[in-house]
């Protein structure tokens, strides 16, 4: 998931967002800077990937708008 110390708080929180879930957030760093989210579960014994295209930006402009769109991940899981 790429060097912690450049990644987003609001990104360093999944761990305790996604604790005892069956789908996690997981996000990937696009060559763009930005932030995809991306949902990661099994199904029937295979691991699946889901992205929904939802993005964070990562920076103080857009907090709100970083914040809005994690809660949209998360109402989606």
């Amino acid at each position: 998931m790429g060097n912690q110390n450049d990644v987003p708080k609001i990104l360093k929180d999944l761990k305790k967002i996604n604790l005892k879930k069956k789908i996690k957030i997981r996000y990937k760093k696009l060559s763009s800077g930005f932030y995809s989210l991306y949902f990661d579960m099994w199904h029937n014994g295979k691991r699946q990937y889901e992205w929904p295209k939802i993005y964070v930006k990562g920076n103080r402009n857009n907090s709100n708008t970083d914040k809005n769109n994690l809660k949209i991940a998360i109402s989606i899981r």
